[in-house]
């Protein structure tokens, strides 16, 4: 490869980082998994590309530049498919753990008994997730029932997610219990959050 052309190499390398760190901060700020595949999936095609180059024009390949060739072909397909599975996971799979604290009430489920956390498991921009919990009353006056979010890890995440559920608000009686679903859910706007915790409050009042 001549000076002329490794000078010509070393040019678009440089134009291609400053537009690529041009466009991750556009489309994807304050990710820098978006920003390393876009940069490793060009320099890869650089880096094949000037092999090409370099081998074709001095001469005819023979069978072991050619396995070669079709060797780094395949591995940057391979490489490039990686990365683009690993940037959907990183950027729109979300993971939550929601802590619940009741007063003065029996929170459950049939099939798993008292309810203390809420695993949502994965979500995804846009999406929401339903749990189903029964509620108790064991007080010994009628009660109804607040909820209410706290403690936010990290505390952007309250932006971009809410809690509610279905009660309408109708007393309880003592030793009553009703069914109700807990609905989470992630804005389509939510960025630069993987992971999040926050603690669900169900609060009664009689």
């Amino acid at each position: 490869m001549t000076s002329r052309t490794t000078i010509a190499y070393l040019v678009t390398s440089l134009a291609f980082t400053i537009s690529t760190c041009g466009v991750s901060s556009l489309v994807s700020p304050n990710n820098p998994t978006f920003l390393f595949s876009l940069l490793s999936c060009g320099y890869l095609n650089l880096f094949v590309s000037a092999l090409l180059t370099s081998h074709v024009r001095g001469k005819v390949p023979s069978g072991l530049q050619k396995t070669f060739f079709v060797s780094a072909i395949l591995a940057l397909l391979l490489v490039e498919s990686n990365l683009v599975s690993g940037l959907s996971s990183s950027s729109l799979i979300l993971s939550s753990t929601g802590v619940l604290r009741s007063v003065g009430l029996r929170v459950y489920q049939e099939s798993s008994g008292n309810v203390s956390s809420i695993d949502w498991g994965i979500l995804t921009p846009g999406s929401e997730e339903k749990v189903t919990v029964l509620i108790r009353n064991e007080g010994n006056t009628e009660i109804t029932l607040h909820l209410a979010t706290e403690n936010w890890i990290p505390e952007s995440a309250e932006k971009y997610i809410a809690l509610s559920w279905d009660y309408d608000g109708d007393p309880i009686s003592p030793e009553e219990a009703i069914e109700t679903t807990l609905d989470l859910y992630v804005s389509e706007s939510i960025e630069g959050i993987t992971h999040f915790t926050f603690d669900i409050v169900i609060k009664a009042t009689g």
